[in-house]
């Protein structure tokens, strides 16, 4: 989706920043660890589709909250892996327990 691709390239241009190869390689980790988290407790591409299980309103919700993680955090890559966890928490959940709306 949208969302998760604007989220990588975030990841992507703080990852950039980091000069240190020994920070890089635990950020890397770091960084993989959690996206993998997020993708795995995502629903499938399916869902997303338009008439779909999930209606257009958590989708939009979910989208702003993927926003509001790596907006928050202004390229500061532990900033936006803690939004990552945070979503995989709250927000991820109740994608996959909502009913389709009409």
């Amino acid at each position: 989706t949208t969302p998760r691709l604007d989220l990588l390239k975030e990841v992507h241009c703080s990852l950039e920043d980091i000069k240190q190869p020994k920070e890089l390689v635990t950020a890397l980790s770091d960084t993989n660890s959690r996206l993998e988290m997020m993708e795995s407790r995502l629903p499938e591409l399916t869902m997303w589709r338009r008439d779909s299980i999930i209606g257009e309103e958590p989708k939009k919700r979910f989208a702003q909250q993927v926003k509001a993680v790596y907006c928050r955090a202004d390229q500061d890559l532990p900033t936006i892996l803690d939004g990552v966890s945070h979503l995989c928490e709250d927000s991820i959940p109740r994608l996959g327990n909502v009913e389709k709306h009409s």
